[in-house]
Order: C-alpha cells, then structure tokens, then sequence
C-alpha cells in the first residue's frame, strides 16, 4: 500500500517557526514533524511515498534528498499553487490507482498503521477515518457509518468523536474530488459519507495536533515521556543528520 503525505501548507498558526521553515520540518525536540510520520511508515513495513509540497517546499526537498529518502521510494508533488487538502490529492491521481494510506503531515501518534490497514481490508471496498474520543468532537457516527461532520450534511447528528488526520481512501475518492483546489472533507468525505461509502475505526491510544504553537508545546512535554519514540527511531536505523538538521534550525529558526 502507498502513503500520501499531506505537506503543503504553509503553517500560518505556527508563525514565527513557520515564516522561514516548511510545517513539516519544524522541529519537535529537535527532529522534524516529518520525521515522526516516516518512523510510522517504516514500522509498519510502508515504502511508497508521495509527499505534496508548495510553500518552501525546496527545504523538504532537499532535507529528504541529503538523507537519501531515508530508504524510501519518494515521490514529490511539488504544487505551483496550493491546491487544498483535497486538490493536493487529486492532483496525483495517476499514482494513487489502488487504496491507499493518507496522513496529515501535522500529526504525532501511535496509531498501530498494520491494525489500520488490517481493519480496513476487513471492510471491504470502503474508505476509513481514524477517529478518536480524544480531542475536539467533529465527526457524527451511527453505526459502522460517518454521518456527519459538524451537521455540515445536515443530519443533526452529535458530533462524537475527533479525526486524527489518517484515513484509508479507496479510488472512489477521485470520484469525489475536483480539479484545481478544493477541500478534502467538503468535496471528498461528505460526498463519501452521504453515499454510505465511509467508515471508522477508533484509536484507543494517543495522537497529538501541533498545528498551533501551544500544541507543540504540550506535545513536547508529553513525548519526553514517552521513550517508546526515542526507541522508534533508534531500532529502525532512522538516521539523522545532526550536524545537518542544526545547520537547518540556525539557519530558518532566525526570525
């Protein structure tokens, strides 16, 4: 199965660490966010990447290239214009013709991507969300269904669970999704879910959204604790460049 990355953003509610540095590379205890999705890909036996980039996208770029992909097979979707969450995916249609694994480049967790991947195939020819009763609730459910996300369809359901970012999307997503930009949760899972294409499956672990400063923070604090992730890196030979990855903070860190 391939991965889709969604890297294109440009990260506004981290300014100042965004204004010279790509959300993907800005460093949580001192390795980038990307690094963290990538432990997880190659835990769980991933290879196939595509990473869509627009704003610095030349820093990831050439922060994968120095580090020779770290083993992975990697394609860029470098975007002249930022085409959304939804538009990002659609633009790589042509590489994404079986089911495959999508996560927001913004997301640290520990979501078991084998059990994921396993539950789905368990399901069928249908798209899944990795939902979670931790966080801000903005998805409905009833049943094995999504219904709704925040009564944007109208069912008047509650919303009782958050999305943590990470899905499984079959082809029919390319049904859903316009060319040119466009939103992955209007265009793509709302489309999904009214046709009774879309189901869920609940992490019972961790997952943290440091899309904002405050979140990084607290995602620091919380993940000293957790010396499973130290770990990660280590056993799976995920090198770093050191004196690299310090050249790279100096340099973008300097606001």
């Amino acid at each position: 199965m391939k991965a889709f990355i969604l890297a294109a953003g440009k990260g506004k509610r981290l300014l100042p660490l965004t204004q010279k540095l790509p959300k993907p590379m800005v460093p949580v205890n001192g390795i980038p966010l990307l690094c963290y999705t990538l432990a997880r890909l190659r835990q769980a036996g991933i290879h196939e990447l595509i990473i869509n980039t627009w704003y610095l996208g030349d820093i990831i770029a050439a922060f994968l290239a120095h580090h020779n992909n770290f083993g992975f097979d990697i394609s860029l979707s470098e975007e002249t214009e930022l085409l959304g969450t939804g538009g990002g995916i659609s633009n790589c249609k042509e590489l994404l013709k079986d089911t495959f694994l999508l996560i927001n480049a913004d997301i640290i967790c520990d979501i078991p991507l084998t059990e994921f991947i396993k539950f789905q195939g368990n399901k069928g020819d249908i798209s899944l969300l990795a939902v979670s009763a931790a966080g801000k609730p903005t998805v409905a459910v009833k049943g094995d269904q999504v219904k709704d996300f925040s009564n944007i369809i109208g069912t008047d359901l509650v919303d009782c669970c958050a999305y943590t970012g990470n899905a499984i999307l079959t082809p029919e997503i390319f049904q859903c999704l316009p060319s040119g930009y466009s939103s992955l949760v209007t265009s793509g899972f709302i489309p999904l879910s009214i046709a009774g294409h879309l189901s869920y499956w609940t992490h019972q672990g961790w997952w943290l959204d440091v899309g904002k400063p405050q979140r990084l923070k607290d995602a620091e604090i919380f993940l000293e604790t957790k010396k499973d992730i130290n770990k990660l890196f280590t056993s799976l030979e995920f090198d770093l460049d050191q004196d690299y990855l310090n050249w790279m903070f100096q340099n973008s860190l300097e606001v």
